[in-house]
């Protein structure tokens, strides 16, 4: 009997000390996230927004990718909106463009993209996308300038919509920065973003070379207040 209840009270005094421990970490826990979290808010989750850093032709923290067409995204430093450099991103599509294999090769294709890092975004949470564009002579109809939130989860798949939309109409062809802002909350199981603005479209069939250009700066994504 005597050996008995001293081993209860033991079991009893480690599942104790268990519990607490348990409490403990996960107060730590809540309390680090809240932190984290209280001190991104306001703050932009993007580095580099505004393309500054980086070798010439080259710009850290950002990736970049071109599709079908001649195509470019690269650094510039003749009409940034603000300090020294932007992005410039630009699409020509035409009949006898043959860059990948020939006439017809479709359409154009520039992207620039960045993630925030792991954490910084919470489900439900209301977030801001703006940045300055310009277009020196406009788009043509078949082009586009679009943007895409794309929301990840902790294990970096894809979550929520995921869908491309274009800003053509907020920006004029006379080659002045506008602001585009868009709002969009983070879905459930959200963790992170990565952002993304591209110039897409053109038409292989048309005769006439069709040039688009889009200017680029001041990128941030910031958690509303």
């Amino acid at each position: 009997m005597f050996v008995e209840r001293r081993g209860s009270k033991r079991v009893e005094l480690k599942n104790t000390k268990m519990k607490y421990t348990t409490t403990v970490l996960l107060t730590a826990l809540a309390l680090n996230a809240f932190f984290l979290y209280e001190t991104k808010a306001g703050e932009n989750l993007l580095e580099n927004a505004g393309f500054e850093l980086g070798m010439p032709e080259e710009m850290e923290n950002w990736s970049s990718s071109i599709g079908f067409g001649t195509r470019t995204t690269s650094i510039a430093s003749t009409s940034p909106q603000e300090g020294k450099r932007h992005l410039v991103l630009s699409v020509v599509t035409d009949d006898s463009d043959t860059t990948n294999g020939g006439p017809g090769t479709g359409p154009g294709r520039s992207v620039v993209a960045q993630s925030t890092v792991e954490g910084t975004v919470l489900p439900g949470k209301t977030y801001t996308l703006s940045f300055q564009a310009a277009s020196p002579e406009g788009f043509y109809t078949s082009v586009a300038p679009r943007y895409l939130v794309e929301w990840l989860d902790l294990m970096n798949q894809p979550v929520g919509e995921r869908t491309f939309r274009s800003f053509a109409n907020q920006i004029g062809p006379d080659g002045y920065y506008n602001e585009v802002s868009v709002q969009v909350t983070a879905p459930p199981e959200a963790d992170r973003a990565t952002i993304f603005i591209d110039l897409e479209g053109g038409s292989a069939n048309n005769p006439e070379s069709q040039n688009s250009v889009l200017h680029l700066d001041n990128v941030s994504f910031k958690e509303n207040p």
